[in-house]
């Protein structure tokens, strides 16, 4: 290489190793601010919609929370035969002239519950100021002695102490004891649906004598009487041969009654032989006891 090269080629090597990396800035743009105006008023509509809504729904509450408007002027009741107006009033608690969407309806309807007819109750309200409550009453099955009378519903709950209207026509079931039922409610209960079970299964057929008591004893099990007479009718256990054994009845009856017999007990409570059927006669000489198939 000529020396004269030399120097120019170091001078190039200098400014080479010389150059730095520069940073390059973007130029301020006067667009921006413009951009996100147009970004922020496509929201506007919806930001306006949301404050109005706001604003009804606030209002709105206060409206119908506090206008006279809405104030609860009248309670009505439906669906009772038993339960009147003036006993459930009396437990709705309820004020007149209180805003009636200040009314807890569940409460209300818990509150019904506690009147021993109601089994459900069922409140809403009709505009502007009534609120309507139907109410499901319970139905008196039968009769249950516990010291006193106390009416039971078909799912044997003793749900009130009966009063002397209250009595007529329904069966009595004896035999249950007052430490049971408040040691065992549930037990109670049980025993009770199985006396009313009896009941039904011997009362399908309408031409048997009407029954006026059904007697529940742990060691002898059911027994029916008569409400005429006072005729017992021994069905012993519930299990699957009761029908049968109860059809049974029907035979030996009718032949009583084509003898002129008056019996004072009839068994049906021979589980073995479901068809025999054992009678004792009232006779006031001399009392017997027949067996008939």
């Amino acid at each position: 290489m000529p020396r004269y090269a030399r120097p120019v080629l170091a001078a190039r090597r200098r400014a080479f190793f010389r150059r730095v990396n520069r940073r390059v800035h973007a130029a301020p743009t006067k667009e921006g601010p413009a951009v996100v105006w147009r970004s922020l008023r496509r929201f506007l509509p919806t930001l306006a919609l949301v404050i109005l809504i706001g604003g009804v729904t606030v209002g709105g509450r206060h409206y119908f929370s506090h206008s006279p408007h809405f104030a609860l002027r009248a309670l009505h009741f439906s669906g009772m035969q038993n339960a009147t107006d003036e006993k459930l009033s009396t437990r709705a608690q309820l004020r007149l002239g209180g805003n009636l969407f200040a009314i807890d309806l569940r409460q209300l309807e818990r509150r019904l519950g506690d009147e021993p007819w109601v089994k459900n109750a069922r409140a809403h309200v009709e505009l502007p100021s009534t609120i309507a409550v139907e109410i499901e009453e319970r139905r008196a099955a039968c009769l249950v002695a516990l010291g006193s009378l106390y009416l039971a519903d078909e799912d044997g709950f003793l749900f009130k102490r009966a009063s002397s209207s209250e009595t007529s026509g329904l069966v009595v079931v004896t035999g249950l004891s007052r430490s049971l039922y408040e040691s065992d409610e549930t037990a109670t209960r049980a025993e009770v649906k199985s006396a009313l079970k009896a009941l039904r299964m011997f009362s399908v057929v309408t031409s048997r004598p009407i029954v006026g008591e059904v007697n529940l004893d742990r060691t002898l099990g059911v027994t029916l009487f008569t409400a005429e007479h006072g005729v017992g009718i021994r069905l012993g256990r519930i299990d699957e041969t009761l029908p049968e054994r109860i059809d049974r009845f029907d035979t030996v009856w009718a032949s009583l009654q084509t003898h002129g017999e008056r019996p004072r007990m009839l068994y049906l409570d021979n589980r073995t032989r479901p068809d025999r059927v054992a009678v004792k006669l009232a006779d006031s000489a001399n009392a017997t006891t027949k067996g008939r198939q």
